[in-house]
């Protein structure tokens, strides 16, 4: 059983989703399925109900994303992971969208992805950088 080694620092809910930016502090998240049946949950601090698909942008530096993303599909959760060009690895070829245009097409690419795939959920790590905070942006939209 994956431990996920991060803390929900944000938790935005704005229209019809929920934004989580995350702060690397070495705390649990469960991850509890929206039919509540999630089988592989492991002890936490924090508590987060998926109710509908995932979207990842971009995670620390290492494998937290691409493990997180095997176990919320392990719960059987669907996820989207964007891959930019920043040599993100580890995670399988259904779940990722490449995005290698210039940031100008971001927003219109994000906001084509929430619609397509329904995404209720955008997991980011910080606020801080341009995509973050477009995402942040459309979903208040």
């Amino acid at each position: 059983m994956p431990r996920i080694g991060s803390e929900i620092k944000v938790n935005i809910v704005v229209n019809r989703f929920k934004i989580y930016i995350l702060c690397f502090e070495c705390v649990k998240i469960e991850i509890v399925s929206s039919n509540g049946l999630a089988t592989r949950r492991a002890p936490a601090l924090v508590q987060v109900r998926i109710e509908g698909p995932v979207l990842l942008l971009m995670g620390p530096i290492g494998l937290f994303f691409a493990r997180f993303s095997r176990y919320l599909r392990g719960c059987g959760i669907p996820v989207t992971k964007v891959r930019f060009p920043l040599r993100e690895f580890g995670f399988p070829a259904d779940v990722c969208v490449p995005f290698r245009e210039p940031m100008e097409a971001w927003r219109p690419f994000l906001r084509q992805l929430l619609q397509e795939r329904g995404i209720r959920h955008i997991f980011m790590y910080g606020d801080f950088i341009i995509p973050h905070r477009i995402a942040i942006e459309e979903a208040q939209a």
